[in-house]
């Protein structure tokens, strides 16, 4: 009799290692397809419920399925608390973003906002009103983007690591969003713009200490350089009064968490000269879009 428990008992840790091993080698092709996926290939893998992958390894004939469903649970508790560990977020099958690294953009922007903070004094043509008025109350991050009277918060996505807000009374606009290159570090990169005489567009970069404040990347190389003439909508020629203008350019991070869109602005006087002689100056110029290319870990024309 204690024979067979203890051939009991060795059967059920074997076929629980066995299924392990299997469930895990399923689930990194699984991962492996999704990032290919994310990345440009073609056909990511839907992964089948957990319920359904589990039992499929787990119910060999004869075993008890009161035993099976014990196993199970483990398993799937133990492969759970893996990718919780990793920063995996689990999205349902089917929904876009399955299966991407969860990014927490409210540490993000804290981290942003602390290093605004330190650096406010040196560099004060770096930010926005928002910021400043934000010191001069005394607010912290998480007060920034839940009082009206501060901010107005646009979209927050934790999804792919995006948030956008403006100044509760003026025209500014910060934007930002995290990107994740293929090796190395994550990225942070913030737009800031605002017009009232003129535009005053800024872009940043920068990476995250294991202190967890921000280090700028001066030089970082990750935006590409545009010709005014890009700008130009197809079919349209130079107009006189943007020859010889450098124009200032804004990068907007995408909702999507995908790229950027890069608008230029030639000047006051030279787009109110363009306006007089044309139809709008939206008729002339065009946004680029920018491609981010996680394996580069640059911005690129599509």
């Amino acid at each position: 009799m204690h024979l067979w428990i203890v051939i009991v008992i060795g059967g059920v840790v074997l076929a629980a290692l066995m299924s392990g091993i299997a469930l895990r080698a399923t689930r990194a092709v699984i991962h492996a397809a999704n990032a290919g996926a994310r990345a440009g290939a073609a056909g990511a893998i839907k992964p089948h419920s957990w319920a359904m992958t589990v039992r499929c390894c787990l119910r060999p004939r004869g075993l008890p399925a009161a035993t099976t469903m014990a196993v199970m649970c483990l398993l799937i508790a133990g492969c759970r608390s893996a990718d919780d560990a990793a920063g995996v977020a689990s999205v349902p099958s089917g929904t876009p973003g399955a299966m991407v690294p969860a990014v927490d953009i409210h540490e993000w922007f804290a981290a942003y906002y602390a290093y605004a903070k330190a650096d406010l004094q040196a560099h004060p043509q770096r930010y926005l009103p928002v910021i400043f008025n934000a010191v001069d109350a005394g607010a912290d991050a998480d007060r920034l983007l839940a009082d009206g009277q501060l901010a107005r918060v646009e979209a927050i996505d934790h999804r792919v690591g995006f948030l956008a807000l403006g100044g509760a009374l003026d025209d500014s606009e910060l934007t930002m969003a995290v990107y994740l290159p293929a090796h190395g570090t994550p990225r942070l990169l913030v737009s800031s713009s605002i017009c009232v005489d003129g535009c005053d567009q800024h872009v940043e970069v920068f990476t995250r200490e294991a202190s967890g404040q921000l280090a700028l990347l001066p030089g970082h190389g990750m935006l590409p350089t545009i010709a005014p003439e890009e700008f130009l909508r197809p079919g349209v020629a130079m107009p006189l009064q943007f020859q010889g203008v450098t124009p200032s350019v804004d990068y907007r991070p995408q909702a999507d968490g995908r790229g950027l869109v890069a608008s230029a602005w030639f000047g006051d006087e030279a787009e109110d000269a363009v306006r007089q002689s044309q139809e709008t100056a939206d008729g002339v110029t065009r946004p680029l879009a920018l491609r981010w290319d996680a394996a580069s870990g640059v911005f690129a024309r599509p």
